[in-house]
């Protein structure tokens, strides 16, 4: 009985790692080629700054998935778009608000 429930809980957990496909994410930015192992992952990121000119690089989404301390393969930092559009509609708003406080907080979390 024990062993049978360890079983269905480990299925469990394997079937939630594999529904969280990068493609699906909200974070996932599709390449132009339209393949998804070359998108990228707006989570993490490098700024380039080439004399005055900032140039954001993202990682690709399979190296962040594959490297533990990145997303992992369980897909620890996915997120529905649903949410990450909602939090995207928030920051537009405080935006419009107090664009000192938004400025701030796109600084801190290094978003373009």
């Amino acid at each position: 009985m024990f062993f049978t429930i360890v079983f269905i809980i480990v299925n469990i957990k394997n079937t939630i790692a594999l529904e969280r496909n990068c493609a699906s994410c909200g974070w996932f930015v599709n390449n132009n080629n339209g393949k998804i192992e070359d998108g990228r992952c707006k989570l993490f990121s490098t700024t380039l700054i080439d004399g005055t000119k900032q140039n954001v690089v993202h990682e690709y989404a399979t190296h962040c998935r594959s490297n533990e301390d990145f997303c992992g393969k369980k897909g620890m930092l996915y997120e529905d778009s649903i949410e990450v559009n909602l939090q995207k509609a928030k920051l537009e708003k405080l935006k419009n608000i107090n664009i000192d406080l938004y400025n701030y907080h796109m600084y801190l979390n290094n978003f373009e």
